[in-house]
């Protein structure tokens, strides 16, 4: 079976819908190599994959006709 990503499944049920692909990536690689010691993500890739999900979630959330909440700073 082909690895699909989120882009791809949620295009199954909503043709509208895409996001960028390496931001699904780098979100997915660091969502789980973080969790094994060794691996060292610097403060401002952590801030960038941080603002990578919060606009994957706000779009996410506004597709699904959810008012989105802006994150607090």
């Amino acid at each position: 079976m082909a690895e699909r990503n989120l882009s791809q499944l949620l295009q199954g049920v909503d043709p509208g819908w895409s996001w960028d692909v390496d931001e699904l990536e780098d979100l997915t690689e660091s969502g789980v190599m973080n969790r094994y010691p060794g691996f060292d993500t610097s403060i401002e890739e952590l801030q960038e994959l941080k603002g990578m999900a919060t606009r994957l979630r706000q779009a996410l959330l506004l597709r699904l006709g959810l008012n989105p909440v802006p994150p607090a700073h």
